[in-house]
């Protein structure tokens, strides 16, 4: 089971940040005083505008970006989308609400993955105060999926579910999102990390909507709710900020 996005600023300028040593690939930096443009970036993704969000369904392609020489954040991300890609191909065991969880977690992981980079290599101090609620964010699910294969695993024993239905659309968003991750690099960390992370997280809301649709355990299926809540508010959030910071 287990086989399993400097950029010109908003609309301030903010002063570039000095790089981190490689010791601190693995460590969160500490979040910056949230600057108005922030707190409007954080509305946004907290409050997006219902009537914009019906079929809200964004990804990668809606952007223009251009090819370059590819650089060290680069190949980090590529890297990671290349690891995460591999550790979704799990053995799916046909369990709705398991395969779900046993995909979402290494896709969480490729978020905090990514985040770490865009911290590591990024300059706008917006885009930093995102990644670091994506690293705290996603860590915490990943906590609470990992203790929830172990109960359910245990509650099901051998009487697990077999759901060939759900185990065929889990495996079709797998490859949408993949596919869709294969983003054309800008060389500017911030903006690579925003374009990359917007098909990321829709394939999250798409793989919630899978176990919505067929899972069976109710905790299950609340985090998947609270995943798809959230990440919908995200990606609308990214899609503003690159726009107005001119990425078309």
């Amino acid at each position: 089971m287990k086989k399993l996005l400097m950029l010109s600023l908003l609309f301030i300028t903010i002063p570039a940040l000095a790089s981190m040593d490689g010791h601190h690939d693995h460590h969160a930096v500490p979040e910056m005083e949230a600057a108005p443009e922030m707190m409007e970036l954080m509305e946004a993704i907290e409050n997006p505008p219902m009537e914009k969000m019906h079929n809200f369904d964004v990804h990668s392609d809606d952007f223009t970006v251009h090819h370059f020489a590819p650089d060290p954040a680069t190949e980090r991300y590529m890297h990671i989308h290349h690891t995460m890609h591999d550790a979704m191909d799990i053995n799916f065991s046909g369990d709705p609400d398991l395969d779900f969880l046993a995909g979402m977690i290494p896709h969480h992981q490729g978020a905090v993955d990514m985040a770490m980079v865009q911290l590591r290599y990024g300059r706008n101090g917006n885009v930093r105060g995102f990644a670091n609620k994506v690293i705290r964010d996603q860590k915490r699910e990943i906590k609470l999926m990992k203790d929830l294969i172990n109960t359910i695993a245990y509650e099901r024993g051998e009487n697990i579910l077999r759901d060939p239905i759900a185990t065929r659309k889990s495996k079709m968003v797998n490859h949408m999102m993949h596919q869709n991750m294969m983003i054309d690099y800008t060389g500017e960390s911030d903006v690579d990390f925003m374009v990359g992370m917007i098909p990321h997280h829709q394939g999250a809301l798409d793989m919630a909507r899978v176990v919505l649709e067929h899972g069976k355990d109710r905790r299950v299926k609340q985090l998947a709710q609270q995943i798809l809540s959230a990440q919908v508010g995200e990606i609308y959030g990214m899609k503003l900020w690159l726009r107005r910071a001119g990425v078309r």
